[in-house]
């Protein structure tokens, strides 16, 4: 019974990486709309919604964390 399990969690560590991505991106597209309905200011622009975009964009279109692990 002497099996790698490295494939599997590092696939299962890039499922995780991209789902969090593409949540953090929806997060902050549903945090932008919800401000351009009501009211926009800045900061709360910047933290709430452009923030979690870019995070989430970084980690989808980079392998930072899947090389990390």
């Amino acid at each position: 019974m002497n099996k790698d399990w490295f494939p599997f969690f590092s696939m299962l560590l890039w499922f995780v990486s991209k789902t969090t991505a593409l949540s953090l991106l929806l997060f902050g597209f549903i945090a932008l709309l919800g401000m351009l309905s009501t009211r926009l200011e800045f900061w709360s622009l910047v933290f709430m919604a452009i923030t979690p975009m870019a995070v989430g964009y970084f980690l989808l279109v980079s392998d930072v964390v899947y090389e990390l692990g």
